[in-house]
């Protein structure tokens, strides 16, 4: 019995020392990285022309009640949408809600009274403005009364795909009544921001790569041993426009230019 046991553990004994024996054959044939390490920071810049651009525009609409103003904005939406459908490649989706109001507010409106059925002594003034519903009051040419209205306002963001239809959007928009464009900015497609965003990448990990070269000396190679990527930046000139409404006698203005993207990384490298 005693030498059936100590068989048993004979056997145990030599599995553990095979099993021993694999795991110090694993950590040989891959060894642990030796240094020395060198950490570099570094940029890469990537230039680019954007082809698309945001209009932001403001489209109001009143109303006695809350509900005419807001069929009143409604309608006016209806032709803005007509008429810029065609600068959003007929994707409605490109026009995007950022704000939206019906409450009412106290207007004050005037009417000149040169045509006034008393005479235009100014008592008779007086009595005109009396009878304007609500009644006014003179004030210098006019007669002018507090009006209670409410207003419905839309602030929307439309995307237009093509850069080259920004001026032609600018001038169909300032047509339509109640039309307001508040400004516009430009932006690169995600197809050709992510053609820059790599571009740039690859100048960030290749004025790394030079960096550590020089670090290290002519006589040493260097390997890559881990990257992080630690920003990325878009630099965009500005975008202006001026147009306001049917009413506004100012020309729309863009202006385009050179973008730049950039990114960061920070790469550790081990001499070799």
């Amino acid at each position: 019995m005693a030498g059936k046991n100590l068989g048993s553990n004979v056997a145990l004994v030599l599995s553990v020392i095979a099993l021993l024996v694999v795991v110090e054959v694993a950590f040989i044939g891959f060894p642990k990285e030796q240094g020395p390490f060198i950490s570099v920071i570094a940029s890469g810049v990537a230039y680019g022309y954007p082809d698309q651009a945001l209009i932001y525009i403001s489209v109001n609409g009143s109303g006695s009640t809350a509900a005419s103003a807001a069929a009143n904005l409604s309608a006016t939406m209806g032709a803005l949408n007509t008429t810029i459908a065609a600068y959003l490649d007929n994707n409605l989706s490109l026009l995007q809600t950022q704000y939206y109001s019906n409450k009412m507010v106290q207007r004050i409106l005037c009417s000149n009274y040169t045509a006034v059925p008393f005479g235009n002594a100014a008592s008779q003034k007086q009595l005109y403005c009396a009878s304007l519903q609500p009644a006014g009051t003179v004030a210098g040419s006019t007669c002018c009364y507090n009006v209670s209205q409410y207003v419905a306002e839309e602030s929307i963001a439309a995307t237009i795909p093509s850069i080259n239809s920004v001026d032609g959007a600018l001038s169909a928009i300032s047509g339509i009544p109640n039309v307001d464009v508040q400004g516009t900015n430009q932006q690169f497609s995600s197809s050709r921001a992510g053609a820059l965003m790599q571009s740039a990448l690859a100048g960030a990990l290749a004025n790394a790569t030079s960096q550590a070269r020089l670090l290290a000396g002519s006589a040493r190679q260097v390997q890559i041993v881990n990257i992080t990527v630690q920003g990325s930046a878009y630099f965009y000139p500005m975008g202006l426009a001026s147009v306001s409404g049917a009413s506004s006698s100012g020309s729309s203005t863009f202006y385009p230019g050179r973008n730049a993207v950039v990114r960061s990384v920070s790469v550790l490298f081990r001499e070799v």
